[in-house]
């Protein structure tokens, strides 16, 4: 009999045997559970499964999922012999397989292979077995030169080669920055992903245990975010006219997205209702799409927006009214509300070096209030930070369209120094009648002599 236990963050297998009892360590209580059932196929003995799993870290080969454990022993006991045809198991046509079945988007799954191309495949190699790759742990001569061509099979050593990587462009050329430390952890989260699904794989899994697991990743330095007070946007909304004013004004005070401004149609404006609307349903967005003899290029169109939660409906300030109408004034309802000068939608690119970011330059010279480094989507963020002082929290989730609530949180402590006003809105709102005590009351409150039953040392506990 076996049973798991969590030992600070670590989940243990436990099991007893005739000089006491024992354990296993694992990196997951899923891998934990794995180890259970592989211990069942063998008829209880978990020495003999210890060993086969041990047997099996140094093989490249992994635990097996519950439904699959009968085939994943025999994967143990006869690690050479494959059950699908040799090309199943290489990490190009894992990675692909699991591309062309998740549930990403297109532009997501285009993305997805460009990492691969860039930062797995390089490495490893497309046809490495992914039964011989291994987990966090490596020999000291097998550390690979950072800069030297790929031959690897451990993801630890993976890890460390990244950090000395460069980052690259949109069209796959290197830069002068290295890979952050969030990027990283993407790349080391979608490699964990495709080795998952081979370890799902039925009715017999390619791997038993996916080698990411348990890996040390670099700690993400959040980017930073920048948020401004009205004295700020209106000293950035001074330096700048036409329809660029415009743009910048309706992000500050709808929190939309870039791509989600340039996507919206006239008919996703109801200007005529009491409190004017607009409606989220597409997004101007980035796409790899097929280019000639087989190669593959960028461009934008409209597609869906960043998530189902982006989709959405909300009400703006009245005053954006006067600036809105004359852009949609004559127009069709399929036409795009903002455009470039010759009548295109926007383009990110160019409203950042045409308008944004000399607007950015002029106001910071002049005031405090706006960063140097200000970015367009940190309109987003102020007007963000602008509705948690005025709405729940999970209201303000709605309004942005995150996919969740932690991602909401973010704009918490902009609350922290508000400890004035929240008193003074509480008294204002919720005033009560004060009634002073009478100099006998006050006396009979400090003279009072409780007896010992009626305190409750757990109230102290409590509070």
């Amino acid at each position: 009999m076996a049973w798991i236990e969590i030992r600070g963050k670590q989940p243990r297998v436990y099991w007893r045997t005739p000089t006491g009892r024992t354990y296993e360590p694992f990196a997951s209580v899923a891998d934990a559970d794995k180890f259970v059932t592989l211990g069942g196929v063998l008829d209880g003995d978990f020495e003999q499964a210890r060993a086969l799993v041990r047997g099996a870290e140094l093989a490249g080969l992994r635990l097996p999922t519950s439904d699959t454990a009968h085939g994943a022993a025999a994967m143990v006991a006869a690690p050479n012999e494959g059950v699908y045809p040799p090309e199943t198991y290489t990490l190009a046509y894992v990675f692909e397989a699991y591309v062309t079945s998740c549930k990403a988007r297109p532009r997501g799954k285009d993305d997805y292979r460009r990492d691969f191309r860039l930062h797995i495949a390089p490495y490893f190699g497309e046809g490495t077995d992914v039964r011989r790759l291994t987990g966090r742990f490596y020999l000291p001569g097998q550390k690979p030169d950072p800069a030297g061509a790929a031959t690897g099979t451990n993801v630890a050593a993976w890890l460390e080669w990244l950090e000395q990587r460069p980052a690259f462009d949109r069209w796959g050329k290197p830069t002068d920055r290295a890979l952050s430390p969030k990027t990283i952890r993407s790349l080391h989260g979608l490699l964990s992903a495709a080795l998952e699904y081979a370890c799902r794989v039925e009715p017999t899994p390619l791997l038993l245990r996916n080698p990411c697991a348990g890996s040390n990743l670099p700690e993400a330095i959040p980017m930073p975010m920048h948020f401004l007070t009205r004295t700020g946007a209106q000293a950035l909304l001074r330096h700048l006219d036409g329809m660029a004013y415009v743009v910048v004004l309706f992000a500050l005070y709808t929190g939309l997205r870039f791509g989600e401004i340039a996507g919206l149609d006239i008919r996703d404006l109801d200007l005529d209702a009491e409190i004017p609307t607009v409606q989220v349903r597409q997004a101007w967005s980035r796409v790899t799409v097929a280019g000639p003899k087989g190669t593959r290029r960028s461009t934008r169109m409209l597609a869906l927006p960043k998530t189902v939660e982006s989709h959405r409906k909300i009400g703006f300030p009245r005053f954006l009214v006067p600036h809105l109408r004359p852009l949609i004034a004559g127009r069709p309802l399929d036409a795009p509300v903002f455009t470039m000068p010759m009548g295109g939608r926007l383009h990110h690119g160019n409203f950042l070096v045409r308008w944004f970011r000399p607007a950015v330059e002029a106001a910071a010279a002049t005031t405090t209030e706006v960063p140097a480094d200000l970015r367009i989507h940190d309109l987003r963020h102020t007007h963000a930070s602008w509705m948690v002082r005025l709405r729940p929290l999970n209201s303000v989730k709605v309004r942005m369209g995150h996919r969740s609530i932690q991602t909401t949180d973010r704009y918490l402590h902009l609350l922290e120094g508000q400890a004035a006003e929240d008193v003074e809105a509480l008294e204002s709102e919720f005033p009560a009648e004060v009634r002073p005590l009478t100099v006998e009351q006050r006396a009979a409150l400090i003279d009072r002599d409780l007896p010992l039953s009626e305190i409750d040392d757990c109230d102290d506990l409590a509070a």
